[in-house]
Formats: C-alpha cells, structure tokens, sequence
C-alpha cells in the first residue's frame, strides 16, 4: 500500500488494498466480482488458468482507493491455490452456494487456508450466494458457522445484485481502519455510479496472474473481521 502525493484536480493520495474471493467451483466467486466491479451479472461459468484480477477505483475523503480483486477461478478444482495469494491479501471472502450443501461443507477448508497461509490482518467474511435459488443450506447454518468462527456473514445473489456491494464496503471498512486508523472509515459508503456519488465512481481492469501478487507492496499488516 502506498500513499502518493497528486495535484488538486486529483485524489491527494491513493489507498490500495487487495481482495481475495475463494470457494469451490461454480459457487459465483466469479459473479460476485463481475457484480461489483462492473454491475453486470454472468450466468456462465468461466475456468481459466491462474488468478484473474480485476480492479475497481473508488473516491474517499478526497483520496483515491483502488480495490483489486483476485478471482480463484479454476485453480480451486485441484486445491492449487498458490499460498502468496493468501499472504498478500488484506481481505478474503469465503464463498459457498447455498443450494450446494458439499460447497458448504468445503467452505472450512478454504477458512483454514485462510487462516493457514494469510497474513495476521486479513479481514475474513463468508458470503453465502445464490439467494436466488432454492436453498439447500438453511441461512442459520452458514450463520452459526460464521458466529462460530467469529467472522460476518452475508447472504448474497450476485444475479439479484443483493447485499454485493454492502459487503465489499464492510471487508472494505474494515480494512481502512485496520491500516489507515487516522480515517474514518465507518463514513466510507459504496454508492452506485448512477445515484451521482463519487464514492461509486469506479474504473475496472483485468489481468492474468500466477500469483497475483505482481507489482504490489506488501502490506505491513490477514485477522478475522
């Protein structure tokens, strides 16, 4: 993370913080990150090779914070996820679909991971999505789970755009006040593009990574949220 000086017309300084999204195949890690970053949904499922990253910008207190988010996509099939992705992640969302009993009881192995190879500060939530379909996994058992391991819990339909965005603010508030304690974060807020808000002013790229890690600082702070 770094903070750079700019001129008035531009953000005084930029916040980079970087999001991982894990879970069995097609539980919608892909969805939730096109959802946010692009408002658009996908109902195909796309493997690739490596990690996908894809970026989102956001203004907060005159300064600008770049989100980079790392997709898992066709890595999580064999459990090949290289550990420096754990290690550079300020945030991780565990996924499982909630009409996928198994991608339930596989979202503790990826929690371990998390909590195996992350960094002391990375904040972790578990995002239970396809709230759009039929349930199979009662909401009070994703809900417990989360309580269990003391993490927040968020019921998700990348489809129906619900509770997406108010979940990248909370990993994303959460962050803030871990590393830039001098912000106040709980006035950052994630508003759409449309309801004129510069804080939901945004701008997305895409890149293909072994590690996705490439041309980051480390952080110097992954503990559950």
């Amino acid at each position: 993370m770094s903070n750079t000086g700019s001129n008035s017309k531009a953000p005084s300084s930029e916040y980079n913080f970087r999001i991982i999204i894990v879970g069995d195949s097609t539980v919608g890690k892909t969805s939730l990150l096109l959802r946010f970053v692009d408002n658009t949904f996908r109902g195909d499922n796309v493997s690739t090779n490596g990690a996908e990253v894809k970026s989102r910008s956001l203004a907060f207190n005159k300064k600008n914070l770049k989100i980079d988010i790392v997709d898992t996509r066709g890595q999580e099939m064999f459990r090949t996820i290289s550990r420096s992705i754990y290690r550079d992640a300020d945030a991780a969302i565990v996924v499982y679909d909630q009409a996928n009993e198994k991608s339930f009881q596989n979202a503790h192995f990826w929690l371990r991971e998390v909590e195996r190879y992350g960094q002391s500060h990375c904040k972790t939530v578990l995002a239970a999505n396809k709230s759009d379909m039929h349930a199979t996994v009662p909401l009070e058992t994703g809900k417990a789970f989360a309580v269990e391991k003391g993490i927040p819990f968020f019921d998700t339909s990348a489809k129906d755009d619900k509770n997406v965005d108010a979940m990248f603010q909370a990993v994303i508030q959460a962050v803030g006040t871990s590393i830039h304690q001098a912000e106040d974060w709980t006035k950052f807020k994630i508003v759409k593009p449309d309801q004129g808000s510069s804080n939901g002013s945004s701008s997305s790229s895409s890149s293909n990574s072994n590690n996705g890690a490439t041309g980051r600082k480390k952080s110097p702070l992954c503990t559950i949220l």
